[in-house]
């Protein structure tokens, strides 16, 4: 399986006089929008110390696509440790208990509550994005623009598939897909427990559309992504090991977990890339499956290595929930189940830090307040042992600020008649945000041509310039000629993946 390079029809490295910015210059070529873009460049200083770097933010977390390829440009010591303070911003709602976010055209949005974040606070989000006005079941994937591809409410009993005001066709009424992703002229479903294929054409609304099976017994999938040309998806299990499907124009290729260990894999959450390899977070071990290239598999916990307080079956099989995983900052962030923690793994250090969102109650045992909800559960058998554990479903980035979302399971909502060991100010937790500022970042999430030069420089400002037009820009004094003077880029390889393009 080939993986596309990214077009560079030249690169200017300029290193002017001290005190002077530097600015790199690099002509590109637009992808595919299913594509994730991947790496522009990295400069880092001769002794290592200090990066600069370039490329675009692309993560789907359990369905949602939380960053669009969204351009991003920082520098940072990397010798210091990263750290960071997380703030909560009001809540979304004051009944939400589990909030998923997305970076939406540079907009912080909840898809769970349909509110947007703005200097104001909390707008529905039809007023601020009018693109949802008519609101949407999911918005599984975008294309760049106001083009999202989702399920169109109160058309064909919510079954009928859009993009951009194109009509997709419709889902039978039995068959309600749990996740849909277009890759060129395809479009790759699950629903009843199959992975299943079609074009992706224009169709009236209620027309279905027709599928062929690509893979049965597959269960629920909580996202996709495109690798070059393919799609990998992941199916789920409630028995074993569940398996990821590699979708080729010629078949499917079935990768299976290994099934000596622990379960590792009963269901696949987080899609994002990292090097050179496709990450995919998993359940119940919290660790991630690494897919290569040339679709070769290695399971993998260095990015969230387990703690001596972290619960372990009798077994060896760990009970952790890798929900979502993005690439920003020279970081991989990712959100761990069931004690609401944001992971990061420092790409140049390759050191594994953990940020717990909330201090309740005390981390011990397999999950948060389990001895009060096996109570509850005798009275309630709807109330589940996991209700209030604290999920990190989805991590989105914009320009400065790294945000996180934390939920209970299931979206259990607070009743203090029955869950009197918890507080109001404790339950409201559940379902906020919480953000934190990158220094010496930014982030652009508007739409770009089909092709054009970018100009970064590094001075006074960090600012990126589309053909000589300003259209990202931070205060960030930074002495670029004494730290950079003799600094040498590399190109379409880094953190972000591979660069890719058309051709």
């Amino acid at each position: 399986m080939a993986m596309r390079k990214i077009a560079l029809a030249y690169v200017l490295l300029s290193v002017p006089a001290a005190a002077e910015p530097i600015t790199v210059s690099v002509e590109f070529n637009r992808p595919p929008y299913e594509q994730s873009w991947g790496t522009l460049f990295k400069l880092k200083s001769p002794d290592g110390r200090f990066v600069c770097a370039a490329g675009f933010v692309n993560a789907v977390q359990t369905r949602y696509q939380t960053n669009a390829n969204d351009l991003e440009f920082w520098c940072r010591d990397t010798s210091k440790p990263l750290v960071l303070s997380w703030e909560k911003l009001p809540k979304p709602h004051p009944k939400l208990s589990q909030a998923y976010i997305a970076n939406y055209a540079g907009t912080l949005v909840d898809a769970t509550s349909y509110q947007a974040w703005t200097e104001d606070g909390w707008k529905p989000l039809g007023s601020i994005l009018p693109d949802f006005e008519n609101g949407s079941t999911l918005f599984w994937q975008r294309f760049g623009g106001g083009t999202f591809l989702h399920m169109k409410s109160g058309i064909c009993d919510g079954r009928s598939l859009s993009a951009g005001g194109r009509h997709l066709g419709a889902f039978p009424k039995d068959a309600p897909p749990t996740y849909v992703f277009a890759a060129g002229d395809r479009l790759v479903a699950a629903m009843n427990d199959t992975i299943a294929t079609s074009t992706l054409e224009d169709r009236p609304d209620c027309e279905l559309i027709p599928f062929a099976t690509t893979a049965s017994n597959a269960g629920r999938s909580y996202g996709g992504i495109a690798m070059g040309e393919d799609v990998v998806i992941g199916g789920s299990s409630r028995e074993g090991n569940a398996p990821l499907y590699i979708l080729s124009k010629d078949g499917a290729k079935t990768v299976h977990h290994d099934q000596t260990t622990p379960r590792i894999a009963n269901e696949h959450y987080t899609y994002t890339f990292f090097a050179n390899e496709l990450l995919v977070g998993l359940y119940p071990s919290g660790g991630v499956a690494a897919i290569s290239p040339d679709g070769g598999y290695r399971y993998t916990e260095t990015y969230a290595p387990p703690l001596e307080d972290d619960w372990k079956a009798p077994d060896g099989m760990l009970y952790r929930e890798m929900q979502a995983a993005v690439v920003s900052y020279g970081t991989l962030f990712g959100g761990l189940y069931p004690w609401g923690e944001v992971t990061r793994f420092d790409t140049y250090g390759e050191t594994s830090t953990r940020d717990r969102l909330v201090s309740h109650p005390a981390r011990t045992g397999r999950l948060p307040y389990i001895t009060e909800s096996h109570a509850i559960m005798q009275h309630f058998p709807k109330h589940t042992e996991a209700a209030w554990a604290q999920r990190v479903p989805t991590i989105a980035v914009f320009d400065g600020r790294v945000c996180s979302s934390i939920g209970s399971m299931r979206g259990a909502i607070y009743d203090p008649s029955r869950q009197g060991f918890m507080t109001a100010d404790q339950a409201a937790d559940y379902g906020s945000v919480f953000c934190a500022r990158l220094e010496h970042q930014l982030l652009y999430s508007g739409e770009l041509p089909e092709r054009g030069t970018f100009t970064f420089t590094i001075g006074d400002n960090l600012t990126v310039a589309l053909d000589g037009r300003v259209i990202a820009s931070t205060l960030s004094p930074i002495d670029a000629s004494t730290l950079l003077s003799d600094a040498t880029p590399t190109f379409g390889t880094g953190s972000y993946g591979p660069g890719r393009s058309l051709r």
